[in-house]
C-alpha cells in the first residue's frame, strides 16, 4: 500500500520538475548602423569615446518604461552585447558614414585629433511608442558642444522595434555630433 503512494509522489514530483525545468527562450537584440564608406589614407582621426551610459539600462536585460516611476526588465529579451560596447560602435559607424571618408572615426580612447564625449542621460524605451534618447556631448573638449533631445517613434511592434528605433535615434545623435565637426 505505501510502494503505490510514493511511486505516485515520485511521478508526481518529477512531472512538475520536468515542467519548471524548460522556460521560455531568450531572444537577443542589437543596435546596428548602415554601411560606412572607408576612409581614405591621411583622413583626420576622429575617437568616439568616453560615451556613458544611465546604469538603469547598461544590463543584459531591455529595461522599458511602465509609467512616469516605474520601469519593466524583459527577463526574456536582452541586448546581444553590453550597450557600453554596442553605442560607440554604433556612434562611430553612423559618424564615419555622415562625415565621410575624409575622416577615420574609430570608437574608444585611441590617439586622434578629434575626441568625442558623449553622456547619455536618458537611454528609455516605451512598448507601443517611442524612445528616448537625450545625450550631452562635446567634441575636442568643450570647445564644441551639445545636448541632443531625440524621440524616435517606433515603426514595428515589440522589442524588434524598440532597438531599431534606438539604431535611428543613435544616426540622428550621430548628424548632430557630425555638423558640429563640419
Amino acid at each position: 500500500m505505501m510502494r503505490p503512494a510514493l511511486l505516485l509522489l515520485a511521478t508526481a514530483a518529477l512531472a512538475l520538475a520536468a515542467g519548471c525545468g524548460s522556460s521560455p527562450p531568450m531572444r537577443h537584440y542589437v543596435l546596428s548602423a548602415e554601411a560606412a564608406p572607408s576612409p581614405e589614407p591621411g583622413a583626420t582621426r576622429v575617437s568616439v569615446g568616453p560615451v556613458t551610459i544611465p546604469d538603469l539600462v547598461d544590463r543584459p536585460d531591455l529595461v522599458v518604461r511602465a509609467g512616469p516611476n516605474r520601469v519593466e526588465i524583459a527577463g526574456q529579451d536582452r541586448w546581444g552585447e553590453p550597450l557600453r560596447d554596442a553605442v560607440p560602435r554604433v556612434l562611430a559607424a553612423n559618424l564615419q558614414r555622415r562625415l565621410g571618408t575624409r575622416f577615420a572615426v574609430t570608437e574608444g580612447r585611441q590617439a586622434a585629433s578629434i575626441r568625442i564625449a558623449v553622456d547619455i542621460r536618458q537611454f528609455d524605451a516605451t512598448p507601443g511608442a517611442e524612445v528616448i534618447l537625450h545625450a550631452d556631448w562635446s567634441v575636442g573638449g568643450d570647445k564644441r558642444s551639445g545636448q541632443s533631445r531625440l524621440r524616435e517613434p517606433l515603426a514595428e511592434a515589440g522589442y524588434t522595434g524598440v532597438a531599431a528605433a534606438f539604431s535611428r535615434a543613435l544616426d540622428r545623435l550621430a548628424a548632430d555630433i557630425a555638423e558640429a565637426i563640419r
